[in-house]
C-alpha cells in the first residue's frame, strides 16, 4: 500500500509537470481555431435558456479560459451579467474564479522549476513582485489582483509555482477580485444601451476603484519603507 501511495503521487506530481505545455498546446490549436473570433454575443447565444443548465456553461468556459491567456477574463463577466440577474451572475463569477485561481495555482505548484524563470523572462514585472510578496502574502494577492497590473494565468501560475501558501493566495485572490468582478458584471447588464447613464457610470466607478487600489498600495510601500 505504501509502494502505491509513493507511485501514485510520483504520477501525480509527473501530470502537473506536464499540464502547463498540454495546456499551452490546447491554447495554441483552440485559440488559432476559434478564440480570435469569440464575442460577448456568442457565449450569450451559445448558453442554454435554463438557468441551471447556463451556470454550468459558464464555469466550463472558466475552465477553457484557463487554455488561453488571450482570451479576456472580463468577457466572461459581462456574459454572466447578461445571462442571469445581477445576484445569480456574481456567484456564477465568484465560482468561475474559483474554478480558474485553482486550477491554474496548482499547475503552476506541480510544474517544474523553470516555470518561474520562464515567466520572469516573459513578464519581468515578476521581478519586482517576487522582492514585494515576502513583507505580507494576504495583502499582496489581494492589492495585486486589484491593480489588476499582470493577467491573472501568468501570476497565478507564478505564485503557486514559488508555493505562495494556498489559503492566503485563494482567500487574497478571491477578495482582489470583488469590485472588478462586481461592477463589470453589473456592466453587462446594460450593454445593450453604452449610451447609458448606468454604463458609462459603471465603467467610471470601476477605474476608479483601479485607481485607488494603486494609491493605496503606494502609501502602503512609502509606509514599509519608512
Amino acid at each position: 500500500m505504501k509502494h502505491f501511495n509513493t507511485e501514485f503521487k510520483k504520477f501525480i506530481k509527473k501530470f502537473f509537470q506536464f499540464l502547463p505545455f498540454i495546456l499551452m498546446l490546447g491554447a495554441i490549436i483552440w485559440f488559432m481555431r476559434d478564440g480570435q473570433n469569440v464575442k460577448l454575443e456568442d457565449i450569450v447565444n451559445y448558453s442554454p435558456e435554463n438557468p441551471a443548465a447556463a451556470a454550468f456553461f459558464m464555469w466550463g468556459a472558466y475552465i477553457l479560459k484557463t487554455l488561453s491567456i488571450m482570451f479576456p477574463l472580463k468577457l466572461l463577466f459581462l456574459a454572466s451579467g447578461r445571462l442571469f440577474s445581477l445576484p445569480a451572475a456574481v456567484c456564477v463569477n465568484l465560482v468561475g474564479m474559483f474554478i480558474i485561481l485553482n486550477l491554474q495555482y496548482l499547475t503552476g505548484r506541480f510544474s517544474g522549476k523553470d516555470l518561474t524563470a520562464g515567466l520572469i523572462e516573459k513578464y519581468p514585472k515578476l521581478k519586482y513582485i517576487r522582492e514585494e510578496r515576502n513583507k505580507n502574502t494576504f495583502f499582496f494577492s489581494f492589492i495585486i489582483r486589484a491593480m489588476g497590473i499582470l493577467p491573472c494565468d501568468i501570476l497565478s501560475m507564478y505564485l503557486g509555482n514559488t508555493r505562495m501558501p494556498y489559503f492566503q493566495y485563494i482567500t487574497g485572490s478571491m477578495l482582489g477580485f470583488c469590485a472588478d468582478l462586481f461592477f463589470t458584471t453589473f456592466a453587462g447588464r446594460h450593454l445593450n444601451t453604452p449610451g447609458s447613464p448606468w454604463f458609462w457610470l459603471t465603467i467610471i466607478v470601476n477605474a476608479l476603484i483601479s485607481l485607488i487600489f494603486v494609491l493605496i498600495y503606494a502609501l502602503y510601500r512609502k509606509k514599509s519603507r519608512q
